[in-house]
């Protein structure tokens, strides 16, 4: 029974592993605390250097709050044809640092057509002191319409969602501060990704619920429909791999168990 619980433990830990898992974090945009809009996914950014010596990528996780509830933060400009909510110092991690970041989102809608799009989405990294003391700030910015939501506009009661992993090269610029002098320039030596996976998003939807915290049915991106009957078949491949190995490992250990047994009998 024993050999059957760790066994089974083995199964159910490899399956999480094959599936593959990644943090989502929610988050709400309200004005005078009613619903606005809700965003809901798991967010990596890639930080590319160039430099004399080659090229270094480093990958950070933006992580959810130590609270079970939504990120949440008022509207920096909220009409009913524009949303602005900016989420102020989210946690980017690896495994050596920490880095803050103010993430950004702007919709926009159509009142005559009654829908609505993602316009924008920013992100303002704070980086360490350089070698001449300076703060240096990374800014990246990323059409939301065309690339996030690939030019979909949808209606006030739908969601968009994607489950599918989302890579997009950002627009960059770099701040760097000395006292209180500020210079902004283009990206010269760095590039900025951003991935979503499981990345769900839904505004100007909440009026006649504007203490809503779930989302309407859902428009599903192009590559969850094309990637629909693939991601099963892999799954069922990965699993059937597991529960082969799980047998074959259990199978050996009760051979040498009773072999263990018929020896200590013969003493």
């Amino acid at each position: 029974m024993k050999e059957m619980s760790l066994l089974l433990g083995l199964t159910l830990l490899l399956t999480f592993l094959a599936l593959g898992y990644t943090e989502s974090c929610g988050y709400l945009i309200r004005k005078d605390g009613k619903t606005r809009a809700l965003i809901n996914g798991s967010i990596t950014v890639d930080i590319e250097q160039r430099g004399p010596k080659g090229t270094r990528n480093t990958t950070y996780n933006v992580t959810c709050s130590s609270s079970s509830e939504l990120n949440s933060t008022d509207c920096v400009s909220c009409t009913d044809k524009m949303i602005t909510g900016t989420f102020y110092d989210v946690t980017l991690t690896n495994s050596n640092e920490n880095l803050f970041a103010n993430i950004t989102y702007t919709f926009k809608a159509d009142t005559k057509n009654q829908d609505w799009s993602l316009s924008n989405m920013t992100i303002s990294i704070d980086e360490d002191e350089d070698e001449n003391n300076q703060t240096v700030a990374l800014e990246g910015w990323v059409d939301g319409y065309k690339y996030i939501m690939n030019n979909v506009s949808l209606d006030y009661q739908r969601s968009y969602q994607c489950k599918a992993n989302m890579s997009f090269l950002m627009n960059c610029s770099v701040t760097t501060t000395d006292g209180n002098m500020s210079n902004m320039s283009s990206c010269s030596g760095e590039s900025l990704y951003i991935s979503f996976v499981n990345f769900q998003v839904q505004a100007f939807s909440f009026y006649n619920d504007p203490n809503a915290t779930t989302f309407g049915n859902s428009y599903m991106c192009d590559a969850d429909t094309t990637g629909s009957k693939i991601v099963p078949i892999a799954v069922g491949i990965a699993l059937a791999v597991l529960v082969c190995i799980v047998l074959i490992a259990y199978l050996i250990g009760r051979f040498k168990s009773r072999r263990q047994s018929s020896y200590e009998t013969l003493k």
